[in-house]
């Protein structure tokens, strides 16, 4: 791993956070209960979070079934929804790579995107393929299927053509089929490495307390500043044009070009990262980050209540997504001031999560490779 020197403003961060403690320049001891988050996260959050994607995934699977059996307007209406509501329910736990996420590299194996429209065509024309393949991440997974069940144009009649009269009709039934059979089996294995019936890491998750790089808090730390620099820069940033050669928007970058669904994909994704600040599940709320910074508030280690100030740049940045008109892919070329004010108060989060509150925690934040700056 390469150590990278930090930029200035982000050092002079580092320095103020650390410095923030009481008269004696000593850290006060915190009076919370570590454990009991860890356990609201593994047990209220990420168990329940993937096995609801594994149903929706499931569910998924089902439609295509019918759908492949007998192509019709209605059941491809019954397959783009639950394509759908399978890619919000994994918005909501895509944040936390780590542990059987991680031996399973999810981002990149189901949730690569823009996907490789030629490549698919090719595969289907030939009809050779395997959707899971090494190399095969740019083919498969939400970004794949948003290919294949939606018209650029918004023409179902295409996508139903695609899969009854067109030459290669059988081809793209069973390489939809295929897709939707690796979704599947990748977010069921995920499920039953957490399980208790299973693998079990949600125990091994729950009793790795402290605050060491192999730690349970360090993880969480780690994955909230990565899984934002993923919502920052590859579904805001790149398509905006921020990270191109010739400084132009890159429409075909967002995360659902076809079926123009990325602007509610990126507010779900900000739900799970307010969530994962919060601590908060679908039917409540248990103790969480903010809790543990605002334990160390109380007892004098930070001069400012950090968790107030990160919930306040989350509401602002949460406001300027809601502002960008849909779909993001044109909003990127007729209105990217627009897209612009988001991203940069997506920027001005950074500092907070990643280096005001691991310093509070006394968390290490891994070089992840991030090139950006901030």
């Amino acid at each position: 791993m390469i150590n990278k020197l930090l930029p200035l403003p982000l050092l002079l961060l580092l320095l103020l956070a650390v410095a923030c403690k009481d008269d004696t320049g000593e850290t006060q001891r915190v009076d919370f209960d570590e454990a009991a988050m860890l356990d609201n996260y593994g047990s209220n959050i990420l168990l329940p979070g993937y096995a609801f994607l594994q149903q929706k995934t499931q569910d998924l699977q089902s439609r295509v079934a019918d759908f492949t059996a007998a192509p019709t307007e209605a059941s491809l209406l019954a397959v783009q929804q639950a394509h759908q509501q399978a890619w919000l329910a994994w918005q909501g736990i895509n944040l936390y790579e780590f542990g059987p996420a991680e031996q399973l590299n999810l981002r990149r194996n189901i949730s690569t995107f823009p996907t490789q429209y030629p490549k698919i065509i090719n595969a289907v024309q030939s009809g050779s393929w395997d959707v899971n393949g090494l190399y095969a991440n740019d083919i498969r997974g939400f970004a794949a299927l948003d290919f294949l069940l939606y018209s650029e144009n918004g023409d179902g009649g295409a996508i139903l053509e695609r899969f009854t009269t067109s030459t290669h009709a059988a081809n793209w039934k069973a390489f939809l089929t295929d897709v939707s059979q690796h979704l599947h089996a990748q977010t069921s294995e995920l499920y039953q490495q957490w399980s208790p019936t299973g693998g079990n890491y949600l125990g091994t998750f729950i009793t790795n307390t402290g605050n060491s790089a192999s730690s349970s808090l360090s993880l969480l730390v780690n994955q909230l500043v990565q899984g934002f620099e993923q919502i920052k820069n590859k579904k805001i940033r790149e398509p905006l044009g921020l990270m191109a050669i010739d400084g132009q928007p890159v429409p075909r970058a967002v995360e659902a070009y076809y079926s123009s669904y990325s602007l509610p994909l990126i507010l779900a994704n900000l739900q799970a990262v307010e969530n994962m600040v919060e601590g908060t599940y679908a039917s409540g709320e248990g103790l969480g980050l903010a809790d543990y910074l605002e334990a160390h508030h109380a007892a004098g280690n930070t001069q400012t209540n950090l968790a107030e100030e990160i919930r306040a740049q989350l509401q602002l940045i949460n406001a300027k997504v809601a502002a960008i008109p849909a779909p993001l892919h044109q909003a990127v070329l007729n209105q990217p001031q627009l897209v612009n004010e988001a991203y940069t108060e997506m920027v001005n989060l950074m500092p907070l999560i990643k280096a005001d509150l691991p310093s509070a925690l006394s968390v290490r934040i891994e070089d992840y490779g991030d090139t950006d700056g901030d």
